[in-house]
């Protein structure tokens, strides 16, 4: 998991699985440390122990999801991970998308705003995400911040939370047509079809 360093390689390793296994179904492979369920996997090659961060489930060669969807991109946070189906479906899997009859390593859908556009890109940062939609409007959700530490990356004006992916009004507002976005740890940035950077 942690092996995939950005998107763009992330973007890279599914490019390829999927011109190997063309005419087929697609599948992800993850790897890398997966204790909160980010790799999607139900068992592990390794388990290692820490007296800082007790066990760590690690998987140390590529291996193929089990409920592996047709996903057109993958992105991956700090313990969980994002995909995108053809269809423009969006599923998430590890930390905070348990679903109600399912584990932590089971892709389950993410809820959209009613009238959402159909989602064509996805992005992760550590501990937030955002979607792109067909009209270049930007959604966010995941952690927001805290008073302690500040934050804000989630766009909305505040360090609230969000657990359903939201627009950001002021995006919208703005009128800029967004074409990429790169999430760090804490904040966030936005890449307008006029070259623009918005954060």
């Amino acid at each position: 998991h942690r092996a995939l360093r950005s998107l763009s390689s992330a973007k890279l390793q599914l490019s390829r699985l999927s011109q190997v296994t063309r005419g087929k179904q697609t599948a992800v492979f993850s790897w890398g440390i997966g204790t909160g369920g980010q790799l999607g996997h139900k068992n592990f090659q390794v388990v290692t122990q820490s007296a800082f961060e007790g066990e760590n489930y690690v998987q140390l060669q590529p291996r193929r999801m089990v409920k592996s969807k047709r996903f057109k991109e993958v992105a991956c946070g700090e313990l969980f991970s994002l995909g995108l189906t053809q269809d423009g479906d969006l599923l998430g899997w590890g930390t905070g998308y348990e679903g109600e009859d399912s584990q932590a390593n089971t892709p389950v859908p993410l809820m959209l705003p009613e009238g959402c556009a159909k989602i064509e890109k996805i992005f992760a940062g550590a501990r937030h995400a955002a979607a792109l939609d067909i009209n270049g409007n930007v959604l966010t959700w995941g952690h927001g911040g805290s008073w302690f530490k500040g934050g804000g990356q989630l766009g909305h004006g505040d360090t609230t939370s969000k657990e359903i992916p939201t627009y950001i009004e002021e995006l919208k507002s703005y009128g800029a047509k967004v074409t990429q976005v790169s999430l760090g740890n804490s904040h966030s940035l936005f890449l307008t079809g006029d070259g623009e950077i918005l954060s």
